[in-house]
């Protein structure tokens, strides 16, 4: 944790037997890691409504082929992602199919969850202008062992980038996913 606003959060015992309660405005939390030439560093921010979080891809250096993606999840059967474009008409999104969309013209994407009775919007606030967005099969894995769909967006891919940072606003609930 980088930055938090007065609270208890970051206090106490990690499975208390009551959960601490207290507001809180924002706590930041900083990831990286480093794996030869290539660099990540993740930066989630957390506020009362929404979550800001900012990827930052670097490559130090080689030329091979190499694609940068970011994911976004959905859980249990039924799951839908739709992309609402700025002109207020939505696409619905499925595995499988190459989406032709500008970015640009994507005001946000809603991911149903289940029965739609959850799930969460993604609004991009900064990308390449050269990513792409699809949609592919989620796989099971611990924390979410009967995935959905996953919305995938392709942030950089071939052999000349050197780095690319990605910004997005995601808002958790059942109404932000309307």
């Amino acid at each position: 944790m980088t930055r938090r606003s007065p609270s208890r959060a970051g206090e106490g015992a990690l499975h208390p037997a009551h959960p601490y309660a207290g507001g809180f405005e924002e706590i930041q939390c900083v990831g990286e890691i480093r794996q030869g030439s290539l660099s990540v560093r993740t930066t989630h921010t957390f506020e009362a409504e929404r979550i800001r979080t900012r990827w930052q891809i670097e490559r130090k250096r080689g030329s091979e082929h190499l694609q940068a993606t970011v994911r976004f999840p959905t859980w249990a059967s039924g799951a839908t992602i739709v992309a609402v474009l700025k002109s207020h008409r939505t696409v619905v999104l499925s595995a499988g199919n190459r989406h032709e969309l500008a970015l640009s013209s994507v005001s946000r994407f809603v991911l149903r969850c289940g029965s739609g009775q959850s799930g969460y919007s993604v609004r991009l606030l900064r990308a390449s202008r050269d990513a792409r967005v699809r949609v592919a099969p989620g796989k099971p894995q611990r924390s979410n062992p009967h995935p959905g769909p996953q919305l995938v967006l392709e942030v950089a891919h071939g052999d000349r980038w050197r780095g690319v940072e990605v910004e997005a606003e995601i808002v958790p609930g059942a109404t932000a996913a309307r």
